[in-house]
């Protein structure tokens, strides 16, 4: 990545295009606001359903 912009106003850009946009970041909170509330047994049992699922 860095050798595909040599400039620091190329670099800028590259760094610009991967930042998360609002709505990326408001999904991202609600997200975490969710896994925060979860307890530890509703933890554990997601874990499982995605180990599950992968299978």
């Amino acid at each position: 990545m860095l050798f595909d912009a040599p400039t620091v106003a190329q670099l800028a850009a590259v760094i610009e295009d991967k930042q998360l946009k609002p709505e990326q970041m408001t999904e991202i909170e609600g997200l975490l606001a969710q896994i925060e509330n979860l307890s530890p047994n509703e933890i554990k049992q997601q874990l499982v359903q995605e180990s599950n699922s992968v299978d």
